[in-house]
């Protein structure tokens, strides 16, 4: 399965759409003095997943990440340093980036080089995301693509449940839509795009970017969700995932005998649609039952492997989800 990671994060969207994309437009209108002395005035730095670096910070941090966006941000800080940074112990990221800022100007957001994406995507992560600070340790919440998955199944398991978490990727609020409208971003990945309509990445010029985001009036919507806690739904992705661990033999001593389901039929059919997120199709609710009728406790304890995973990223999300509620903020989701 490929890799792929997934995140929630606390967003302070009021300072977004008030302060750091005003400075930007300024910026690209010639005048860089603004955005350059807020960029002089930081003695902090973010760039997802790396939160409140204090500047300077000893440059092996870079080395712990596996994620794009440190290659890109490496790459970048080597090709406007004027003398060989990489040989130092410690880093500031930041005289070197605000020698990308006479590139912004005449330049509309969607057609920044990689470069300036980079800068604009440090712009949002130091000034407008943070972490509480009881957050997990590693920071990213699903580290690759199966638990994502079975998040977005989990999210989307009932109607009520998918209705909350849609926001993060309706049509955005106008200041949004406005700044990001234009033909050739239409053109090229469509905002407004039904998949992903509030994605703050610019146009696809950076691994791992913002795909969705809430409002702080969202945020407080969503926070109606914790009534619907630590659930136990029926789900393909966990039926796939038990059917795998059956099959190994983990958690158990010996293979199990999996139910006389045609299971080539079942992968088929599967592969035929998997975009039905939330939706347990015929073929594994004839598994689901007659596994459960056949080996109930076996099959119980398979499951709740995989639920007491959601479980704790549930918790997680909603620790951030609060702590963005306290400070008038929404959220940002991170998904690649």
């Amino acid at each position: 399965m490929s890799w792929h990671v997934m995140d929630y994060l606390p967003f302070d969207y009021n300072r977004y759409i008030g302060e750091i994309l005003p400075l930007v437009r300024q910026a690209q209108a010639g005048d860089l003095r603004p955005l350059l002395h807020l960029v002089r005035s930081v003695r902090s730095f973010s760039l997802w997943p790396l939160f409140r670096q204090p500047c300077p910070f000893p440059q092996r941090r870079l080395e712990e990440f596996r994620y794009h966006k440190f290659a890109d941000l490496k790459k970048t800080l080597t090709t406007y340093a004027h003398d060989p940074w990489e040989e130092k112990g410690s880093v500031d990221p930041w005289p070197i980036l605000e020698k990308i800022l006479p590139t912004l100007v005449d330049k509309p957001v969607d057609n920044f080089d990689e470069d300036a994406a980079l800068l604009y995507l440090c712009l949002l992560y130091t000034f407008c995301c943070d972490l509480p600070p009881e957050a997990k340790e590693s920071v990213v919440i699903f580290e690759h693509e199966e638990p994502a998955a079975g998040w977005k199944d989990y999210i989307a398991r009932d109607e009520e449940t998918k209705a909350l978490w849609a926001a993060f990727h309706q049509l955005p609020p106008a200041p949004l839509a406005a700044l990001f409208s234009t033909p050739a971003a239409q053109e090229a990945y469509g905002y407004g795009n039904e998949y992903s309509p509030r994605t703050l990445d610019v146009y696809g010029k950076m691994y791992a970017s913002p795909t969705g985001f809430i409002t702080p009036q969202e945020a407080v919507n969503l926070l109606t969700y914790t009534k619907r806690l630590h659930e136990e739904p029926v789900l393909s992705t966990i039926m796939s995932g038990c059917i795998r661990d059956a099959q190994s033999s983990w958690p158990f001593s010996s293979p199990i005998e999996l139910p006389t389901v045609d299971l080539e039929q079942v992968g088929v059919e599967d592969d035929e649609d998997e975009e039905a997120m939330g939706v347990l199709p015929p073929y594994y609710r004839r598994l689901y039952e007659q596994w459960m009728h056949e080996r109930p406790a076996e099959l119980t304890e398979l499951m709740h492997r995989y639920y007491r995973q959601l479980w704790e990223a549930e918790d997680e999300i909603m620790l951030r989800l609060r702590y963005a509620v306290a400070r008038g903020w929404g959220m940002l989701e991170v998904y690649d």
